[in-house]
């Protein structure tokens, strides 16, 4: 809802943080648990889309954070051995 304006400042991209699921507690996208889901805090996937095709009508760039070097701490999905 707020593209027009950013576009009116000149804004060429937008950044948005890490999409992934966290573990609990984490909501920045540092503590993943998932690098297929999405964190519902951001939305849906169509959400996601949604954003991007706007954007990018506008003549615009999105960016999504990626954090590779760490996963949140969690065995959840480890199984026992």
């Amino acid at each position: 809802e707020k593209l027009d304006y950013l576009q009116d400042l000149g804004v060429e991209a937008i950044w948005i943080s890490p999409i992934i699921a966290n573990v609990a507690k984490g909501y920045h996208g540092f503590w993943g648990k998932s690098l297929i889901d999405l964190n519902p805090r951001f939305g849906t996937a169509e959400d996601l889309q949604a954003l991007v095709h706007a954007v990018h009508s506008r003549g615009m760039l999105v960016m999504v954070g990626v954090v590779a070097n760490h996963m949140g701490q969690t065995w959840e999905d480890v199984p026992s051995i």
